[in-house]
């Protein structure tokens, strides 16, 4: 699998220059959609249900996404605060969404008779938003793609038969085609299995946060997690997996903080629109980001450790304390003794006080500050936000 992702600098360019974007923008919408969305229950049901070509090519001859208005797709991105984009124009099933030269299994000889790729492209940069292009390097429908351990045939009777004529080599010719026909100047992630010694642009945990920041021989990397909003990439009817708003909003906080983005999918239905459960996702992070978006743009890791059951994002001397647990009254924070000189909730810019321990007790509330610490004040009741920011302005 690799993806390619379309630079605002001169796409020759590398280094810092190729990648400075990536880290500002912090959050992306990732797509997946085929011929498995007429199926409705996994992206690899052609793999777990091995189905042969011939059973799946009922999914092909009924592919007609006739609601498609990627323009829709691309203001609700937009909305939701992500920057850019990333869609498979070609999973594992092989088929393509453009109009391929080197293949007739592609959108344009279905029912739904057009490249559905360009009009993609043209809606999500129209909005200001970065183009990536997904395509795997498993192929289910090419002759010569090997039956292996994953391929839906791997329990065929005839399947060492089957194998026999397979030639890697000419499947290799029509990948390198294929990634010839769409955008140059790509980003490579950590997918190909690249020689020793040479780095990927991008690091890629799937499904899951890690506790540290990534390292590929004890050496820091650009990182991006991707994750579902419900348990399937591709368009589930009957998954009901689906992640709560906290959760939601914590896996981008949770990436952030650690120096890495969020890749957040959406599984488009077969006649092309985003199921309800989808647009309510996106709208959790719309609602947030719509007042909290300076915590996660061109912020990263804070070198402060952060109160138990909270996150720190930094940009600048602008201190980002997201709340996951709502304490009553007060938080003890450490390490930032002399060190605020303004504070305040995100969300509507309302002045949070703090004790320090040049004013030991608080003689309305009685409340002793620990040594080392500053204690920040807090409504009882938690803000009506999702997961409350406090904006800790650091002195100069």
């Amino acid at each position: 699998m690799t993806s390619s992702e379309r630079q605002p600098e001169n796409p020759a360019s590398g280094g810092a220059e190729k990648h400075a974007w990536f880290s500002q923008d912090r959050l992306g919408m990732f797509i997946h959609w085929g011929l498995y969305a007429l199926g409705a229950r996994h992206e690899w049901l052609k793999n777990r249900e091995e189905l042969t070509d011939e059973h799946y090519q009922r999914y092909f001859d009924n592919f007609d996404p006739d609601l498609y208005d990627p323009k829709e797709w691309a203001r609700r991105a937009r909305l939701a605060g992500m920057k850019y984009v990333v869609v498979t124009t070609k999973h594992h099933e092989g088929f393509c969404l453009w109009d391929s030269k080197v293949t007739d299994y592609k959108a344009p000889n279905t029912p739904c008779g057009k490249d559905l790729l360009t009009p993609l492209v043209e809606a999500f940069r129209a909005e200001g938003l970065k183009i990536g292009f997904y395509y795997s390097l498993l192929d289910w429908h090419h002759p010569d793609f090997p039956i292996d351990v994953h391929h839906p045939l791997r329990n065929h009777p005839d399947a060492k038969a089957l194998n026999a004529g397979r030639n890697i080599a000419n499947y290799a010719a029509y990948m390198r085609e294929q990634v010839r026909e769409l955008q140059p100047g790509i980003i490579v992630n950590n997918r190909l299995d690249l020689p020793p010694g040479t780095l990927p642009d991008v690091t890629t945990p799937e499904q899951y946060t890690p506790r540290v920041a990534p390292a590929i021989a004890s050496q820091g990397v650009l990182w991006e997690a991707c994750h579902t909003f419900s348990g399937s990439w591709g368009y589930h009817r009957d998954e009901d997996t689906w992640k709560s708003p906290e959760q939601i909003i914590q896996l981008l906080i949770d990436s952030v903080a650690l120096g890495g983005n969020l890749l957040m999918n959406v599984g488009p239905t077969g006649r092309g629109t985003l199921d309800a459960r989808a647009i309510s996702a996106l709208e959790v992070y719309q609602n947030w980001m719509a007042v909290n978006a300076r915590s996660i743009y061109g912020a990263g890791p804070s070198g402060f450790p952060a109160p138990a059951g909270c996150r720190y994002t930094q940009n600048g001397n602008r201190l980002y304390l997201h709340v996951y647990n709502w304490p009553y009254r007060h938080i003890h924070i450490e390490g930032l003794a002399d060190r605020i000189a303004y504070a305040q909730f995100l969300h509507d810019a309302s002045e949070v006080r703090w004790l320090s321990q040049t004013k030991e007790v608080d003689s309305n509330i009685g409340v002793m500050v620990p040594e080392g610490m500053i204690t920040l004040e807090l409504p009882v009741r938690r803000p009506d936000v999702t997961v409350p920011v406090i904006e800790i302005i650091l002195k100069a």
